[in-house]
């Protein structure tokens, strides 16, 4: 009992992993442990912290409060602890080749591609990893240290604890037309006016505007096509072209030929999109990798609320 008292981090290893996992058997699999060891780890620690940790519940075990605002606390530093050894490897690797890798779906293509070049200009030789992933492939990626930084979408309640999230840019909802359409005659534009006419949408799993799925169903709207894997462009081409109209983010309207697109702000039916940074709790980016974040978050990327008004 003395020794682990001694030897915080053995203690704060052994809860990390038995909250994860929630069993002290497998805990003590991947410290090369007894299950004895790790049940004597917990006891120590509780009586360290003065709180109980886990209840018993017949062969389970259930964290209290004090456990998750406990492991919330630890995560960084345990994640440091145990890929300090291959993020040093890592970042020696990457300052030789100059690599940044970046995870993120196709809305990325509108945020990203101004400031690589500026940051291009300034960094000779860098060069950039670009993944267009699916939200949860992309988070198990960034975990896993597969790849540096995810650049995505993201609200508190839905942010993975083991991560940290640099908000960067807000995109408010839009109802997307064209120019000859007869929505554009009305001041102003609600969800019955919009019930009238049939959505076109892209792949669920690129979530382009929060809550979606559940105004479309509690309030009748009706989706004409649904694009599997596609883009904001394809989407676009079939709006220019009369067959649907779209409820998107603003993030997509960043091209000079979209003039001939009309934009209506639906903030007061939908959620706005907060895009930002993602990088995991414990890491510390190696140099040129914070350069460029540094460079995002200076830049504010795209002013969105001065840089656009849409038609009321």
């Amino acid at each position: 009992m003395n020794f682990y008292k001694r030897n915080k981090l053995q203690l704060i290893k052994g809860f990390y992993h038995t909250f994860q996992t929630g069993s002290m058997s497998e805990a003590a699999k991947k410290l090369n442990l007894t299950p004895s060891s790790i049940s004597m780890q917990i006891q120590t620690l509780e009586k360290e912290l003065k709180v109980k940790l886990f209840e018993r519940a017949s062969k389970k075990i259930i964290p209290t409060e004090a456990a998750k605002k406990f492991y919330e606390k630890i995560i960084p530093y345990v994640q440091g602890i145990d890929t300090i050894f291959s993020d040093f490897a890592n970042d020696l690797k990457k300052s030789k080749s100059k690599l940044i890798s970046i995870g993120g779906n196709v809305s990325i293509c509108y945020i990203l591609p101004n400031y690589i070049k500026k940051f291009e200009e300034a960094n000779l030789g860098v060069k950039f990893e670009i993944l267009n992933l699916v939200k949860q492939d992309a988070i198990k990626r960034l975990i896993n240290d597969e790849i540096d930084i995810l650049v995505y979408s993201m609200t508190p309640q839905n942010l993975p604890q083991e991560l940290n999230f640099i908000p960067l840019v807000t995109y408010p909802p839009i109802l997307l037309t064209n120019q000859e359409h007869p929505l554009n005659q009305k001041k102003n534009i609600t969800l019955k006016d919009i019930q009238e006419y049939e959505l076109l949408r892209l792949d669920p799993q690129f979530i382009t505007v929060p809550n979606f799925d559940e105004v479309v169903k509690s309030h009748g709207l009706k989706t004409k096509i649904e694009f599997e894997m596609a883009n904001y462009e394809i989407l676009k081409r079939f709006v220019r072209a009369g067959v649907g109209i779209a409820v998107v983010s603003r993030i997509c309207l960043e091209s000079e030929a979209d003039k001939d697109l009309v934009a209506r702000d639906l903030s007061e039916f939908f959620p706005s999109l907060t895009y930002g940074i993602l990088i995991k709790k414990g890491n510390n980016p190696h140099p040129l990798l914070k350069s460029f974040m540094d460079l995002l978050q200076n830049a504010k990327l795209l002013d969105v609320q001065n840089k656009w008004s849409a038609k009321k």
